[in-house]
């Protein structure tokens, strides 16, 4: 079914029909591990907060044994991972260069931009959930690729109560889709709470750490160790609207933590997190 659907643009998988371990589109087969904890259930490779990186297996771990293919490969972490073949000659016919969103009063105001490299038109789909899980559209637009240069911009006028998480469904001209990352806004009152940091586990020194936040305002965060040792502290300026923003962990060794902040009188849930 891979090879028959996309093998116009991208390299064919071994098959077993092709000899096995002696088909050479063994060489073709690249893995992604995304970062993070996916945030669907079924996920998909647009549902993971964290950076992506591309595997390449040794030719020789990729192999039939019999009754199924197997790959095997070295990582650290858990993450999600998905196979595919890869053509470096052939760009991504959409890349999302960013989605970001801001309260106005009541409003939640969502921007983004992308970049039409290698199709006459995108159809881009803002989607809205509550859970992160379940998303439904919300407004629809199709642009070609002059369009594509100028950023998009839509207000959701009534958004739901509580947490509402927003993201990207991109179709190009031959039926391919993309998603883009998540962002949430918090519609309330008061409040803020962390979305996510990516990635975790922190290959690293630093993350970002994902905010929503009713109001502007300063936040206190505090990060432990397992032992309930303070090891970090600091305060972050926090916009009314979703919050993007690098933590630097330098100092930290390698472990797991716990994070948390905390605003006027206000705390946030608690998230762990791995750093290797």
């Amino acid at each position: 079914m891979y090879n028959t659907t996309n093998s116009v643009v991208w390299p064919r998988l071994p098959t077993v029909a092709n000899g096995g371990n002696a088909d050479p589109n063994r060489a073709n087969l690249k893995v992604t591990q995304f970062h993070g904890a996916a945030t669907t259930s079924p996920s998909s490779p647009g549902n993971y907060p964290g950076v992506k990186v591309l595997i390449d297996p040794v030719d020789a771990n990729v192999f039939w044994n019999g009754s199924y293919w197997a790959v095997t490969f070295d990582v650290a972490g858990f993450s999600g991972f998905y196979v595919h073949t890869n053509n470096y000659n052939a760009p991504l016919p959409i890349v999302v260069n960013y989605l970001s969103g801001r309260k106005q009063g009541s409003d939640h105001l969502l921007n983004w931009k992308v970049t039409c490299t290698s199709t006459p038109r995108a159809t881009m789909t803002l989607e809205r959930s509550s859970d992160a899980r379940n998303f439904s559209g919300l407004y629809t637009i199709t642009a070609d690729a002059a369009r594509c240069q100028q950023p998009f911009d839509y207000t959701d006028a009534n958004p739901l109560k509580g947490m509402n998480y927003y993201r990207l469904k991109i179709v190009d001209a031959d039926g391919k889709i993309t998603y883009s990352t998540t962002v949430a806004l918090l519609n309330a009152v008061k409040g803020f709470d962390i979305v996510s940091i990516a990635p975790n586990p922190v290959v690293e020194n630093h993350f970002k750490l994902n905010v929503a936040s009713a109001l502007a305002g300063k936040m206190e965060l505090v990060i432990f160790d397992m032992q309930g040792r303070l090891m970090n502290r600091q305060t972050i300026s926090l916009i009314a609207g979703y919050n993007s923003m690098p933590v630097n962990v330098a100092n930290l060794s390698p472990g797991t933590y716990t994070i948390k902040g905390s605003m006027n009188d206000d705390q946030s849930k608690v998230i762990r997190f791995v750093k290797q």
